[in-house]
């Protein structure tokens, strides 16, 4: 892998590197964004962080790519780059195929190379609020959930309430 100013990287912790950057200092080749993040040597051929020759987590393994959306794939698995096609394999499903009829959900995939194959989208989670009713039994007031009730509800006048999914 060659290392060139203004290009990403990853590193070996799978963390997106900032810009690459020429060293001022000739002892060192690039920095990431700034020199407290770390310096690589200047053959501009490994990724070995500085000062070692040692794995390490902030050591570049490959020029950074976005992260494919594994629901929305409508390549051939054998047409996938390399990362993309590693990372459907090893998300472990559900998985669809595309059939003639639609996408189709498979509980073992083939991996042939001429079939379409994505990560089963999943339903959305419903949502939830907590429901204050007034003595009559109305509802005065909602609140999400994310957490208990607001603390100056009345229990015995406060629900829980679920969003029923639609069919």
């Amino acid at each position: 892998m060659k290392i060139e100013a203004g290009k990403y990287y990853r590193t070996r912790d799978g963390r997106k590197g900032r810009p690459m950057l020429r060293a001022r200092d000739e002892a060192y080749g690039w920095n990431v964004g700034d020199v407290t993040y770390g310096r690589w040597a200047d053959s501009g051929e490994d990724g070995y962080a500085l000062p070692s020759s040692k794995q390490a987590a902030d050591d570049l393994i490959a020029e950074w790519s976005e992260p494919v959306d594994l629901t929305a794939i409508t390549t051939p698995l054998g047409l996938l780059d390399e990362a993309t096609r590693e990372a459907l394999i090893a998300h472990g499903g559900p998985y669809e195929k595309y059939v003639e009829q639609g996408w189709e959900e498979i509980t073992w995939p083939a991996w042939n190379s001429s079939t379409v194959y994505r990560v089963k989208q999943q339903p959305p989670k419903p949502r939830e609020w907590w429901m204050r009713l007034d003595e009559s039994g109305r509802c005065c007031g909602t609140d999400p959930v994310d957490g208990d009730p607001p603390q100056n509800w009345l229990p015995e006048r406060t629900i829980r309430v679920r969003e029923s999914p639609h069919e």
